[in-house]
């Protein structure tokens, strides 16, 4: 690769990306945000009633991230619109604890004006660990089932 390629590429993550994204750029709808088994079905009635989704406006676009040297990708409209179906449906989730995440490829979610409406990062190791921002107690602790994350895989990959 260029230098001069590698330099833009350095210059445009640290000025214009959205790379460094995390959790802390995105207001929660929770104080305390893990789902409980034992509740979860009343937290889930809870988001329905209240017309919670993920993320919580209207999305023009999405982009994924995979690393700080690589190009970033605009997901279709298509994709954007099943992806966010997946992330928001409570079947496509296992129970069980998240544990040692390690931050890897984001889909950064953008509403009709351009402004940031939510984040999903994938885990790197453990590819079908999920944290998404603004969370919602129906994505459990953010561990896909098997087949939504194949699909999920399938989509960002197009």
């Amino acid at each position: 690769m260029p230098v001069a390629l590698i330099i833009l590429l350095v210059l445009y993550r640290l000025l214009i990306s959205d790379y460094s994204l995390d959790a802390a750029d995105f207001k929660s709808f929770y104080e305390n945000e893990a789902a409980t088994i034992e509740n979860y079905h009343e937290e889930c009635s809870a988001e329905f009633e209240q017309n919670l989704n993920f993320p919580s406006k209207k999305i023009a676009k999405a982009v994924l991230i995979t690393g700080f040297f690589a190009f970033d990708k605009a997901l279709s409209q298509s994709s954007t619109e099943r992806i966010i179906e997946i992330l928001n449906d409570t079947t496509s989730y296992e129970w069980g604890e998240i544990c040692c995440f390690d931050p890897g490829r984001k889909i950064i979610f953008y509403d009709t004006i351009g402004k940031l409406a939510g984040i999903t990062v994938l885990d790197k190791e453990y590819k079908n660990l999920t944290h998404s921002f603004p969370y919602l107690k129906k994505m459990k602790w953010g561990a896909l089932k098997s087949e939504p994350h194949k699909q999920l895989e399938n989509l960002l990959a197009d």
